[in-house]
């Protein structure tokens, strides 16, 4: 991951995939002060790793470049993730006041 979560940027780039690490991954935060720290899931990513039939490398196309649509998709996955886990944590809860007079004692 690079190093620009202060900003709400995050970009994830996965080397070495293999067909084996198909399966489904948890993205989650962690909030809370230490010894009362709470994990949330707040999404969950299904990937699929394919093989290349042409016997290149592993996500490389037959021109030699990155899978573009893989890591495109991974860097809105991991920028979402980071997005909704600021916003989860930057929500304030919602107090409730009661109203001065209720609407029979305004009713003269």
């Amino acid at each position: 991951m690079n190093g620009g979560t202060k900003d709400g940027d995050l970009s994830l780039m996965l080397e070495n995939v293999k067909t084996d690490d198909t399966g489904r991954y948890m993205c989650q935060i962690k909030k809370g002060k230490k010894g009362h720290i709470k994990t949330e899931a707040i999404a969950i990513i299904n990937l699929d790793v394919s093989a290349n039939s042409t016997g290149g490398t592993a996500g490389d196309t037959l021109d030699g470049h990155r899978h573009i649509g893989m890591v495109a998709g991974l860097i809105i996955v991991g920028t979402t993730c980071l997005c909704a886990g600021i916003f989860l944590k930057l929500k304030k809860p919602m107090i409730n006041i009661p109203p001065l007079c209720s609407l029979d004692e305004a009713n003269i």
